[in-house]
């Protein structure tokens, strides 16, 4: 998992994005394999009183020709989960 948040105010969310799924490339090609993504997340994180677009990004190294390579089907993460302790 790697998680980023914008650099500065004048960054999107889209630019915290752009970063993780770089990083997320770069440490799978060290490691001679491809990313797959398995889901991503953006939110804002709180910084200095304030709050800046974050990202988290779950991910996968495999193997090239790995059956699991094919399109991805990124699962959504719920932003509020309700329990029932009945």
């Amino acid at each position: 998992m790697i998680s980023r948040t914008a650099r500065s105010d004048l960054q999107t969310g889209e630019g915290a994005k752009r970063d993780a799924i770089l990083e997320a490339n770069a440490y799978c090609e060290s490691l001679g394999k491809v990313m797959m993504p398995d889901t991503i997340k953006s939110a804002p994180r709180p910084v200095f009183g304030g709050a800046l677009p974050g990202t988290e990004l779950v991910f996968r190294c495999l193997a090239e020709g790995d059956p699991d390579l094919r399109r991805p089907v990124m699962r959504s993460v719920p932003d509020v989960v309700i329990e029932d302790n009945r």
